[in-house]
């Protein structure tokens, strides 16, 4: 069977997340030996890397994986669970003056969205037993 344009890209880009966590690894023990603030500075970025060669690993998933692998869902979990979770906190600050009937519909919205985010947070928990087996 010929190997997916796209699986090559997701591969790519976890061997690209896989040697910045090796490379933040080792700034880390450097850290943890010398303490110099060139070391700590060093971590520092090693940990912007990191964050974003994740994220990109994600968009990468989500664009070009396999909508049928355990896990692109353990990703497309992730992403959608976060966005919900800005959402409810977004909703929970909206505050201000309401009436009483607007104060129980955000209540109740913010319930089932609550609701979704932990149904999700099941799922999530599948894909990532999926995963590992």
């Amino acid at each position: 069977m010929p190997i997916r344009a796209g699986d090559q890209l997701v591969s790519s880009r976890l061997l690209i997340l896989q040697s910045k966590r090796m490379l933040l690894t080792g700034a880390k023990r450097k850290m943890n030996a010398s303490g110099s603030e060139q070391a700590r500075a060093d971590v520092g970025r090693y940990e912007a890397a990191v964050a974003q060669a994740h994220a990109r690993y994600n968009e990468t998933v989500l664009r070009w994986g396999s909508a049928d692998t355990a896990q692109y869902r353990l990703i497309a979990y992730g992403s959608l669970i976060v966005k919900a979770e800005r959402l409810r906190a977004s909703l929970l600050v909206a505050g201000g003056p309401m009436s009483p009937a607007d104060r129980r519909e955000l209540i109740s919205d913010v319930a089932v969205l609550n609701s979704i985010i932990a149904n999700w947070r099941g799922l999530s928990r599948q894909s990532m037993l999926e995963a590992v087996a």
